[in-house]
């Protein structure tokens, strides 16, 4: 069973702001889950179906859902057989917030 405010907390990570505030983004689908386990990302909350199995051995909270408590937590329409939460690197560029007064980089070209 997910909670409520589980379900509130992976739905804020929809928009920038909150995924910069928690440091956090969502991965849906089997396909990408797998390749970013693969890759040595450690996330820090999997919801998943029965059907679904890790590839590798995960260090985290795996919450067990019916299809329908993954229809609810899932940002898409038709979601797969799970969603993960994994942390932003620190190092990573969404974490720079520029100000609306502050010119952006310019691109090299």
């Amino acid at each position: 069973m997910i909670s409520k405010a589980t379900i509130k907390f992976i739905h804020s990570l929809e928009h920038k702001k909150y995924r910069v505030l928690e440091g956090a983004f969502v991965v849906e689908g089997h396909k990408s889950i797998h390749d970013m386990l693969c890759a040595g990302w450690q996330p820090r909350l999997i919801i998943a179906t029965d059907e679904w199995s890790a590839p590798v051995t995960i260090s985290c909270q795996v919450i067990r859902v019916t299809p329908s408590e993954l229809q609810r937590a899932s940002l898409m329409q038709h979601p797969s057989q799970a969603l993960a939460v994994f942390p932003i690197p620190l190092n990573s560029s969404l974490f720079t917030l520029h100000s609306p007064l502050t010119p952006l980089p310019s691109p090299l070209i």
